[in-house]
């Protein structure tokens, strides 16, 4: 990780990396959001091979990943509203994108820092999430060669426990603006919605790049499994492939 942190250009905030505020918030929110990364790649090499284990037609398995995505766009808004509330609503593919951000920028804000160090924490993230991408696929293949591909999902769960303990003891309930109701906060969002097309531009940049991502991560284990005259390994070892992306991911980050 970097360890020099340049001042802060508005000249506002605690600039220092030796702050132990930044390195108490630093380390509560790389702790979580790793072992939340390491989950989430538990389930990423086997993902398309677990349901056709089960002898699922190609067009059920990719109804199944479209049903998921529908989920996250009608409730994953919602639901990442009341998780500021409710433990049991963290849980979920559209809360791991927003939540554990979301949780960082307020308390971050909360603590006085500096824009300098939200930004060398967020960049220090994604570089731990490409190393833990590489990490889970091995532990995916490997587990998955010894006891089934429903392994790394049972490793996961164990995972998603010690995150939930952790959690639950070392982060602060981050709440926002207790005053404003779930549809002040809503119409608000609209509104700076409207007021900043910047943000508009972001999120559609964002959709078009998972839309290519998604579209990659369904096609990638079939398409690989037809290639059957270049194949020289049966089955097709999809963790190790899996670490070899994201070393490319790593490699530019």
């Amino acid at each position: 990780m970097r360890q020099g942190l340049a001042s802060d250009s508005e000249g506002s905030g605690i600039t220092s990396s030796d702050s132990l505020i930044f390195k108490q918030l630093q380390f509560n929110y790389l702790i979580g959001y790793v072992l939340a990364a390491t989950g989430n790649g538990l389930q990423s090499s086997y993902q398309y091979a677990i349901f056709d284990s089960y002898d699922l037609r190609r067009s059920t398995i990719e109804r199944i990943f479209l049903c998921g995505h529908i989920s996250t766009i009608t409730l994953g808004t919602l639901i990442s509203s009341l998780s500021d509330k409710y433990v049991a609503h963290g849980i979920g593919h559209s809360l791991y994108n927003t939540d554990f951000e979301a949780w960082l920028v307020q308390d971050h804000h909360n603590s006085g820092l500096s824009a300098d160090s939200l930004r060398q924490i967020l960049g220090n993230s994604f570089v731990l999430s490409a190393i833990v991408g590489i990490a889970t696929g091995f532990v995916s293949e490997f587990s998955a060669d010894l006891l089934g591909y429903v392994a790394p999902y049972d490793i996961a769960i164990g995972i998603y426990l010690i995150l939930i303990v952790f959690l639950l003891t070392q982060w602060t309930e981050n709440y926002g603006d207790k005053e404003a109701s779930s549809t002040t906060s809503f119409t608000h969002a609209i509104q700076i919605l409207r007021n900043d097309p910047r943000i508009v531009l972001v999120g559609l940049i964002t959709a078009l790049f998972e839309v290519t991502m998604y579209i990659y991560v369904i096609e990638w284990t079939p398409a690989l499994e037809r290639a059957t005259k270049w194949t020289i390994y049966k089955p097709l070892p999809l963790g190790i492939m899996y670490s070899i992306f994201m070393v490319t991911l790593d490699f530019i980050s």
